[in-house]
């Protein structure tokens, strides 16, 4: 009766150890593929025609650039990262510039840092140098022209999906 008693309270304190450890999983933050992004109800991808510093980063046909996001902690409860072109090399990023995407160096510089808004299914791009007070997106406008960042909630196209 004894063993019987210990192995119930054994298993019992398993079971709950097993669920506290699925709860600290089941809140990590998903980790974010690298690949082309497309918006989510545009016909575009993020592209940039040419990887030379401050050539514009545009909408282009699928599937576009493949987009690496490095990580770098945390802004505003979201992920933090740099947006590298992979095919840039290792140094070329998205950056903001004056509102608009260009290719940017990957570091020292301001507008390369990023926060990754997946709260409603699908990506959203805030850049951290322009969301001091509100939210500032990679915006595109289904219709081939350079990304703008601008304000949350726009009009603009500024959810993405990989």
């Amino acid at each position: 009766m004894f063993a019987g008693r210990v192995r119930r309270r054994a298993i019992m304190a398993l079971s709950a150890l097993a669920g506290a450890c699925g709860l600290v999983f089941a809140f990590a933050l998903p980790a974010l593929a690298a690949g082309p992004y497309h918006e989510t109800s545009g016909s575009y991808a993020i592209g940039a025609p040419n990887l030379g510093p401050g050539q514009i980063v545009k909408e282009v046909s699928l599937p576009g650039r493949t987009i690496d996001c490095s990580t770098d902690g945390t802004f505003h409860q979201m992920t933090r990262c740099v947006l590298q072109i992979t095919a840039g090399g290792g140094n070329t990023c998205i950056q903001d510039v004056n509102h608009n995407a260009v290719v940017g160096p990957c570091s020292g510089v301001s507008g390369i840092e990023w926060g990754l808004n997946q709260s409603d299914g699908h990506i959203r791009f805030v850049n951290v140098s322009e969301s001091a007070s509100s939210n500032h997106d990679l915006s595109g406008f289904n219709n081939g022209t350079q990304f703008k960042i601008q304000a949350e909630g726009n009009g603009s196209f500024q959810r993405f999906d990989p």
